[in-house]
């Protein structure tokens, strides 16, 4: 599980995402982002699932002209990534499940845009290995009880966001640490930062109520 909101508007798409990859027995194995930044695109891309796709898919589409050609090499080369991740059995049926998020400036459409491929079959919504365009507001997980806030701000709603986020817990535990980041991909500049960082230990277990 990866923490992502992503909330796209007319002039921005705004990515929030944490650093924790834990392996199959629920321990952290590595602090690492979640986002590949395409700065000569105005573009980012944004990895729920096998923290290893992020920089292989990444490299592979960098190579992009334009995000509108990023868009259209994104479900044959995220099939070539995926098949690379192995078989991955100790995480169970759904180890190798991913979404991406692809969020960037359409020179085509003169637009900001958000956009989400699937490698699962689970989705009841989304048609998978295809591009499918997204809603304004992602959020994943969806903390219980949790409302959106009328004008969203990444640095303080979002903090509290991700803060509830990483103490939904799943299959393998708490698995939503290391750090909190935000990045925010405009026509003509991305912008990140980290507004986060909690003291997660490689090789144990993520408590959510440990602060720094």
């Amino acid at each position: 599980m990866t923490a992502l909101c992503a909330v796209c508007k007319e002039d921005r798409v705004t990515l929030l995402t944490d650093g924790a990859c834990v392996e199959a027995g629920g321990r952290l194995a590595m602090v690492a982002p979640k986002v590949f930044t395409f700065p000569h695109l105005s573009a980012a891309l944004a990895v729920v699932g096998p923290t290893a796709m992020i920089l292989r898919l990444g490299a592979m589409l960098s190579v992009s002209a334009t995000f509108d050609d990023l868009l259209g090499e994104a479900p044959g080369m995220a099939r070539i990534a995926y098949c690379e991740l192995g078989e991955m059995n100790d995480f169970g049926e759904e180890g190798r499940d991913f979404e991406l998020y692809l969020a960037g400036y359409s020179p085509t459409r003169d637009r900001m845009e958000g956009w989400r491929l699937i490698g699962h079959d689970r989705s009841s919504d989304v048609r998978p290995w295809e591009l499918n365009a997204a809603p304004d507001i992602i959020v994943t997980p969806l903390p219980p009880d949790y409302t959106w806030p009328e004008d969203f701000d990444p640095l303080t709603d979002g903090l509290e966001l991700i803060e509830a986020q990483r103490r939904v817990g799943g299959p393998l535990g708490f698995v939503i640490g290391g750090f909190a980041q935000v990045t925010t991909i405009k026509r003509d500049a991305i912008e990140t930062m980290i507004i986060r960082r909690w003291p997660d230990e490689v090789g144990k277990t993520i408590n959510p109520t440990e602060v720094l």
